[in-house]
């Protein structure tokens, strides 16, 4: 129960966070502080880093925690996570010279209550990445869709590539632009079980 993250990083690089499975390492943030920290603060950044096979999980208490937050991350690669539960972003990737990152086979949940304006997956700046075969629900079933609730958010970001990725229970499904996104085979509930009031928006 703390306001700093369950794990923070500043300038290192060639880093490795492997657990046993989703299903059988828990990290759980119960305070205001993000759940991963990963932060720039010299022109080197932070290079190589790799998250894979473990849940990480909010008790929902704020809004003000992402699960993941990394500013100039250059070569993630993100496989077989779970970010949970997290009112505010599940992963939020940003700054201009972050880039070249892989995000797969992941889930990012929240249910209802996301922070308005919140994602799965927020991506700004930066250029040349891939999500792959994730799953969002943020925000849940809303009938009166008076929040902003994404998938996957890539406003503001460049040349990206969204293969296979899979959304529902939120209000966009995959937000882009003003640079073009390539979105491939693509799974957007709109049953009424899913109800995204829109699939694919640019902007």
């Amino acid at each position: 129960n703390s306001s700093n993250p369950v794990m923070s990083i500043i300038d290192t690089n060639n880093i490795t966070i492997k657990g046993q499975g989703f299903n059988c390492t828990f990290l759980r943030q119960s305070g205001t502080g993000h759940g991963f920290s990963f932060l720039r603060s010299v022109s080197t950044g932070i290079r190589n880093l790799t998250l894979q096979d473990f849940t990480l999980v909010y008790d929902g208490s704020s809004t003000t925690p992402k699960g993941i937050d990394g500013l100039d991350v250059i070569e993630l690669t993100m496989e077989r996570v779970n970010v949970a539960n997290f009112k505010n972003h599940q992963t939020h990737l940003r700054g201009n010279d972050q880039g070249h990152s892989v995000i797969r086979d992941s889930r990012f949940t929240c249910g209802e209550g996301a922070l308005a304006g919140s994602a799965g997956v927020k991506i700004e700046g930066g250029q040349n990445q891939m999500t792959q075969n994730n799953y969002f629900n943020i925000g849940g079933v809303s009938p009166t869709w008076t929040r902003c609730e994404t998938g996957l958010d890539m406003r503001g970001a460049d040349s990206h590539v969204s293969i296979g990725d899979m959304v529902d229970g939120a209000k966009y499904g995959i937000r882009a632009g003003p640079a073009a996104i390539t979105v491939i085979n693509p799974f957007l509930d709109n049953t009424s079980a899913g109800k995204l009031l829109c699939g694919i928006q640019m902007v």
